[in-house]
């Protein structure tokens, strides 16, 4: 499977691509053009991720995900407060073109809570120009399906589990399939960019095993070889679950009733631990392709792949087993070079790329987010940043998260681009520079630190529009304005939420009355009648800070019909 690939007259080495670098005569350019800006004048630097990749000459989707678990309570991890969460949706709102509720459009989910989450997220994030990606419409994970489709709510129940599943015929988990695809895709239809309409059906096949054929000797219960999608160039094997291996066809099935009834949204596959396509991800990897290809050429509704790329600090080392447990499976290029790769025979079967879940975190808990660690997850998130704005057919780049600190999978691991300060770490800078060649290339690492409280000792840290305030000696933050707590030494009163003449200030409170209680046409009523009053007509304009903390309190009325819907069906 290898190639003899020239260095220089008297240097070849044996691999399975050309590298990616121009010192090899094998080496040719990318076809694809340089990205390019528009306009293209004289301008000043773009200062957010969302304006950088949103004003490229083929804008790309630069998206990030929220928990809503966290913002109906942020003290749920790392004891965040209301005014963290400000900051937090805020810092999505202005960084962001592109969202996706990490949990809550799952079926279990939706069916918990009426889509009350999904719906919640997808209006947050219309409210702010951003697209939305649905996540994931059929997964064959036991936990992530509603009871009456859990294969584990089996006597004695789990503790989820509040009934038991029936005995389906195949036909009956068809019919069910169908009608949930059906409802949901139905129901978003116009309103979300992409769906995840398969999520990580693919076997994976332990390091422990050489080979898949051989893990599945050993674990008959966990896959199995799939006849339909297997092809000419590699076997696939798939997982087990209330789906397959009962509806052979599950995956291309599943495609085709989305596409009947939202046809706008690009339709993807999402998988994890396969966007290398040599190393130790090599077989999933290419079963995965398989898959994809099968698909293709049976004529399915498919659009992208999408690739987790959850990765770590150590796939700086990929070449010798870095980011798995095991050194039986060397790489002969980097990591790079081998997503580059797979990358490739994607775009050449006609399929787009999305990069869905982005993280890149430190090994352990105990290491040591140090410069070298920092410089290490920089020249990560840039380079595949970097082959996303290489590929025309890589359409989307997105992070599982945005800020060190608001997730549980990876508390402690500082796997994103914002500090826990809210505040851009050296990855973010690089993939600044990535997408707009006019972004002044500075990094100042004090400004991106773990302590809370450093804007009260360098006030330059704060962004053009921010001033910072301090709450105590251990506190304070880069905010666009004074928060309306007692707590903080800048507060005064409501007159720091409310100035200007007295018509002016009845306007602003009605609007704020009206907004928490909801209500768009009362608010326009009532500050027309404000007006009315004898003052100017002046519009009244609210800071998107002050838009966010709006539009997270109004939901208690939504909230609770959720809740009494959920005590009705139990």
């Amino acid at each position: 499977s290898q190639h003899l690939f020239e260095k220089a007259e008297f240097y070849g080495e044996c691999k399975s691509v050309c590298p990616l670098n121009p010192d090899w005569s094998c080496y040719t350019p990318s076809p694809t053009v340089a990205p390019t800006f528009a306009p293209t004048e004289a301008r000043d630097p773009y200062m957010t991720l969302r304006d950088a990749a949103s004003n490229m000459s083929t804008p790309l989707p630069f998206g990030c995900v929220i928990n809503y678990a966290f913002i109906d309570n942020p003290a749920k991890v790392n004891d965040h407060t209301e005014e963290d969460l400000e900051l937090y949706l805020a810092l999505a709102a202005k960084q962001y073109n592109w969202l996706t509720e990490e949990n809550g459009c799952k079926w279990r989910y939706s069916w918990q809570h009426d889509r009350y989450r999904c719906v919640y997220m997808l209006e947050f994030a219309e409210s702010h120009g951003m697209d939305f990606r649905g996540h994931a419409l059929v997964w064959g994970k036991a936990a992530s399906n509603p009871d009456f489709f859990d294969e584990e709510c089996v006597e004695p129940l789990p503790g989820r589990c509040k009934s038991v599943v029936p005995d389906y015929t195949v036909d009956q988990k068809y019919k069910i399939m169908k009608d949930h695809v059906k409802n949901e895709s139905e129901f978003y239809a116009g309103r979300l960019a992409a769906w995840d309409v398969v999520n990580e059906a693919v076997c994976d096949c332990w390091l422990s095993f050489s080979s898949c054929e051989e893990f599945v000797a050993a674990n008959p219960d966990k896959c199995g070889k799939s006849d339909r999608y297997s092809g000419d160039e590699y076997d696939v094997y798939l997982k087990k679950n209330i789906y397959w291996p009962d509806m052979p066809d599950y995956i291309g099935v599943a495609f085709t009733e989305t596409k009947k009834y939202d046809t706008t949204a690009s339709l993807g596959y999402n998988e994890y631990k396969f966007e290398a396509s040599t190393g130790w991800q090599k077989e999933k990897s290419d079963m995965t392709y398989q898959l994809i290809k099968s698909l293709v050429n049976e004529g399915v509704p498919i659009d992208y792949v999408g690739s987790q790329t959850h990765i770590d600090l150590g796939y700086m080392t990929y070449e010798t087993g870095g980011g798995s447990t095991s050194t039986d499976f060397p790489s002969d290029i980097s990591y790079l070079e081998s997503v580059k790769a797979n990358m490739d025979r994607y775009a050449a079967i006609g399929v787009d790329w999305h990069f869905t879940e982005l993280t890149i975190a430190l090994e352990t808990t105990e290491d040591d987010f140090d410069a070298t660690a920092e410089a290490n997850q920089a020249f990560l998130y840039k380079g595949l940043l970097d082959l996303c704005l290489a590929e025309t057919k890589c359409t989307s780049f997105q992070t599982w998260g945005f800020v060190d600190g608001w997730t549980n999978a990876y508390n402690g691991l500082k796997a994103y681009p914002f500090d826990t300060n809210y505040k851009g770490k050296q990855s973010f800078v690089e993939m600044m520079s990535s997408m707009d060649p006019v972004y002044e290339k500075t990094y100042n690492p004090s400004c991106s630190v773990e302590s809370f409280g450093k804007c009260s000792v360098d006030a330059d840290c704060c962004e053009s529009g921010e001033s910072c305030f301090k709450k105590n000696d251990h506190y304070s933050q880069c905010r666009p304005s004074c928060p309306d707590n007692a707590d903080w030494d800048c507060y005064t009163g409501i007159e720091t939420i409310f100035s200007g003449s007295p018509t002016e200030i009845a306007a602003a409170g009605a609007a704020l009355l009206v907004t928490v209680f909801g209500g768009a046409f009362a608010l326009k009523q009532l500050v027309a009648d404000c007006m009315k009053t004898g003052g100017d007509e002046d519009e009244i304009d609210l800071t998107s800070a002050d838009s966010n903390a709006m539009f997270f309190r109004n939901h208690n009325a939504f909230e609770d019909e959720a809740r009494e819907k959920e005590k009705e069906k139990e």
